[in-house]
């Protein structure tokens, strides 16, 4: 019970987060894991646009999700624009 209270409290802080960061934003997304599924099953994108996913995983690289397409983190990615950290594991080390 407190656990879910707290984990959809923190879901929609970040939302909130993204969304009003982002608003008219175009986003490099890095991670395609289980946190950037549940953004994208939410308004966090609303207004802004993904224009590419990065992952580390090679089985990912030049496919797509949500008809966006996944590079690999060596991709020539355009440098101004801002990048979202989407995975709380992994975010210390990308």
């Amino acid at each position: 019970g407190d656990y879910i209270v707290r984990s959809s409290a923190k879901m929609r802080s970040l939302v909130e987060r993204v969304r009003s960061a982002g608003c008219g934003r175009r986003w490099i997304v890095w991670g395609t894991g289980q946190l950037t599924l549940k953004l994208l099953q939410t308004a966090a994108f609303e207004g802004s646009k993904i224009d590419v996913f990065v992952d580390s995983n090679p089985a990912h690289h030049g496919r797509r999700l949500a008809g966006i397409p996944i590079a690999a983190p060596s991709a020539d990615l355009d440098p101004s624009l801002p990048i979202l950290v989407a995975s709380t594991i992994n975010a210390t080390s990308i």
